[in-house]
């Protein structure tokens, strides 16, 4: 199993000026929760928040649990560094509930 990550936001757009060439840009973005382990090897308690950026609001992740391919996700950037993909490879795990009226 990849690393899981859940999703409990829809994607937000922002948009605006560049301060340095005054272009205008805009950008669309996730924000999502990871569980990773820690050093000790047991996985954290509290996970962390992190963001995807996409490349628009019709890509974002439907909410809830997915695993996190990492081997598939992850590639060879500019002078060797390591880079996370602009679309992670996860597979659906567990959908959100839809809350129910009472």
């Amino acid at each position: 199993m990849g690393l899981k990550v859940e999703v409990k936001a829809d994607a937000t757009t922002r948009s605006g000026e560049a301060r340095a060439t005054g272009k205008p840009y805009t950008m669309h973005e996730q924000e999502a929760w990871i569980y990773r382990k820690q050093p000790n090897g047991e996985m954290s308690p509290y996970p962390e928040r992190i963001r995807f950026q996409l490349d628009k609001p019709e890509d974002q992740y439907a909410h809830g649990v997915y695993s996190l391919d990492v081997e598939a996700s992850i590639y060879i950037g500019d002078f060797n560094s390591l880079r996370l993909s602009r679309r992670p490879v996860m597979k659906l795990v567990q959908a959100a509930k839809l809350a129910t009226a009472a």
